[in-house]
């Protein structure tokens, strides 16, 4: 575990900023969610793309990424 002086960071009044990390277990526990049909992923997928469309798909994520 990372340790931080947290004097220096109110000193020199810098902002921390960090993520949730998951273990391991909870990516199973989310995979066995969606398998039991608890959990529906459809309300993620925005486009769906025919693999022979892997033009028209790079295009698209260029756009999005660009966006972000």
């Amino acid at each position: 575990m990372a340790t931080v002086d947290l004097a220096t960071l109110n000193d020199k009044e810098l902002d921390l900023n960090t993520t949730m990390m998951y273990r391991h277990e909870d990516y199973l526990e989310a995979i066995e969610l969606v398998e039991a049909g608890k959990v529906s992923l459809t309300p993620l997928m925005s486009r769906h793309f025919a693999s022979r469309t892997g033009k028209r798909l790079m295009s698209t994520l260029t756009i999005i990424v660009k966006l972000l």
